[in-house]
């Protein structure tokens, strides 16, 4: 009796063992998948995120030349505006002297 119960304990230890195995074999090959999948995903991250760089970068160009453009749009049009504002208030002034015998 006791020798049947220390069969089957070796036969359990057996198959603990087989299993154990193949758990090892199974655990390599699912860390070399992941090891290059996390490899393959990592470069084309990097290359994603390298032509998000560089199309930003172009983008940002664009738009500095847009407001430098802008800028100068802006000065001309309020130096026009306070020079006409001037010749405006000049010629009123010149009409109100002459009307009122300043001049």
């Amino acid at each position: 009796m006791v020798e049947s119960r220390v069969a089957r304990l070796e036969a359990a230890v057996e198959h603990i063992q087989t299993d154990l195995a193949d758990l090892k074999t199974e655990f390599r090959d699912f860390r070399t998948e992941t090891h290059a999948e996390f490899r393959n995903f990592r470069t084309e991250t990097q290359s994603e995120f390298r032509n998000f760089r560089s199309e930003t970068q172009s983008e940002f160009r664009e738009m500095r030349i847009e407001f430098r453009d802008s800028r100068r749009i802006l000065w001309r049009m309020f130096v026009f505006t306070w020079t006409m504002m001037i010749g405006f208030g000049a010629g009123i002034g010149g009409m109100m002297a002459r009307k009122f015998g300043w001049w």
